[in-house]
C-alpha cells in the first residue's frame, strides 16, 4: 500500500512515497494505535476503533515512515529485509517516544539505534522463523513490554526475555552458527548478517553482496583451463557461492568489479600495500591467493574467522540478564 495514496484527508504530508501492503498498514494501525489485540479481528474496526485511528493517523504515519528511513540506514529494502512485519515494533517505540528525524544522526541517539540494529538482524537471522506463526499475539506482547520499557530506551533485553517466553528466543546453537557461516549467496539472511559482522560500511549508500573470487572463475570450463584437476574441481562445489566467498561492496563498485581475480581488483583499488592489507584485514581476509587451485584453503580459513565473528556478534549484552 502507497502511504500517500487514498487515506484520511489529515493524514497528508511531504514525506516520501513508500510502499506497504495493506495487511501491514492495519496492522500498523493497531499497534500503534493500542488497540485490543495486533489481529483483524471484527471487534477491532469497530467505529469507536475507526475514530482512534483516524485521530492517530498522521503520528502512525510519520512513525512507520521514521522506521523506513531507519531502517534504510541499516542498509534493508524492499529486496533484502527479510520479514516486513519486523519494522512494527520499532515503528511502535519510535511512536511511544515521540522521535523524530533527528533520531536517524543525532550523536547521543547512536546506542539506542544500535541496539536496535543488533535486535532487528538477530531476529532475521533465525532459521526457523522469528516473525512467523503466532504474530498476531506475538506482536501484542512485545508492544506491552515497548510501552513499559521504552522511556529508558529501546528494550532489547526484555523483548529477547519475552520472545524466549514464546519459543522464539534469539539465542543459537552451535548447529545454527555453523550453518549461518555457510549461508549461500541469495539467501534472505545473508546480507543480514554480513551487515552484523562488518558494521562498518555506510550502508545507506546501496550495498550489494559481492562475490570475493568471480562466479564466472568456477565453471568447469573455467576451472579446467586454470588447470584444476576433476577430483579437485568435485571438491569445489558450491563454496564459491556461500559466505566465507562474500563480501559487501557498494553497487557502483561492483559493477566495475565483475570477473576480475580478487588480488588484481585489490590491486587497482588500494594500490598502497599497508593500506590494503590493512583493509583486507578487517574483511577477515589473510591473503588472497592468485591461484584458483588455492581457493578451497582460503575458503576454510575466512570461514573460521567468519565464524569467530559470528560468536561475537550474536553474545547478548554482556552483563544484562534476560528478565520479563
Amino acid at each position: 500500500m502507497d502511504m500517500t495514496g487514498p487515506r484520511p484527508a489529515a493524514a497528508r504530508s511531504r514525506t516520501p512515497a513508500r510502499r506497504f501492503t495493506k495487511d501491514l498498514v492495519l496492522k500498523a494501525g493497531l499497534m500503534l494505535s493500542d488497540i485490543g489485540s495486533v489481529g483483524f479481528k471484527v471487534e477491532n474496526f469497530n467505529k469507536a476503533n475507526m475514530a482512534i485511528l483516524e485521530s492517530n493517523w498522521p503520528k502512525i504515519r510519520d512513525a512507520m515512515m521514521l522506521a523506513v528511513q531507519l531502517l534504510a540506514s541499516f542498509g534493508f529494502n524492499n529486496q533484502n529485509l527479510r520479514a516486513e512485519s519486523s519494522i512494527l515494533p520499532i515503528a511502535y517505540y519510535l511512536y511511544v517516544r515521540k522521535l523524530d528525524g533527528s533520531y536517524l544522526n543525532r550523536v547521543e541517539y547512536a546506542g539506542d539505534r544500535e541496539n536496535i540494529r543488533s535486535w532487528l538482524i538477530r531476529s532475521l537471522l533465525k532459521a526457523s522463523g522469528i516473525w512467523g506463526s503466532g504474530l498476531d499475539t506475538f506482536l501484542t506482547a512485545l508492544r506491552e513490554k515497548i510501552s513499559t520499557h521504552a522511556q529508558q530506551g529501546f528494550p532489547a533485553v526484555q523483548l529477547e526475555a519475552v520472545m524466549a517466553l514464546r519459543g522464539k528466543s534469539l539465542a543459537f546453537t552451535d548447529v545454527e552458527i555453523d550453518e549461518l557461516s555457510e549461508l549461500p549467496y541469495g539467501d534472505g539472511r545473508t546480507f543480514a548478517l554480513l551487515s552484523l559482522i562488518f558494521p562498518g560500511f555506510d550502508l545507506s549508500r546501496h550495498f550489494h553482496v559481492d562475490h570475493i573470487y568471480p562466479q564466472g572463475r568456477f565453471t568447469d570450463a573455467q576451472l579446467r583451463k586454470a588447470g584444476v584437476n576433476e577430483p579437485v574441481r568435485q571438491s569445489f562445489g558450491d563454496k564459491h557461492n556461500r559466505l566465507p566467498n562474500l563480501q559487501l561492496l557498494e553497487g557502483s563498485i561492483n559493477n566495475q568489479k565483475r570477473q576480475k581475480m580478487p588480488h588484481e581488483w585489490y590491486a587497482l583499488n588500494k594500490p598502497d600495500a599497508r593500506a590494503r592489507k590493512e583493509y583486507l584485514a578487517g574483511l577477515e581476509i589473510a591473503e588472497l591467493p592468485e591461484d584458483i587451485k588455492n581457493f578451497p584453503e582460503f575458503y576454510e580459513r575466512r570461514k573460521q574467522s567468519l565464524r569467530d565473528r559470528i560468536v561475537s556478534a550474536l553474545l547478548p549484552p554482556e552483563g544484562q540478564a534476560l528478565s520479563a
